[in-house]
């Protein structure tokens, strides 16, 4: 995970400067680990966030290069979590 975070990173930092979007479907146990990553903390604390699967994560970077979290394990609506899981 480590080695794709800073392969992704890299490739992110060569294109040129303007409004970019980077859009990653994956696993909520890699997004939050990326979140940790992107946000300067320890990255073994992966397992005390919450965050189901099929949820939204927006981080932004600003010009000075500080991160912003806008929103973590979101799931856009106000549909109960029960819909959103397939433990019953």
């Amino acid at each position: 995970v480590e080695r794709a975070v800073q392969e992704k990173a890299k490739e992110i930092a060569k294109k040129r400067p303007g409004k970019q979007v980077e859009i990653f479907v994956v696993h909520q146990n890699i997004i939050r680990y990326m979140l940790l990553r992107a946000m300067q903390f320890d990255t073994r604390a992966w397992l005390n966030f919450g965050g189901s699967n099929c949820t939204m994560t927006q981080l932004r970077i600003n010009r000075r290069g500080d991160v912003i979290c806008d929103f973590f394990g979101d799931h856009g609506s106000q549909m109960p979590v029960s819909h959103y899981t397939f433990n019953k």
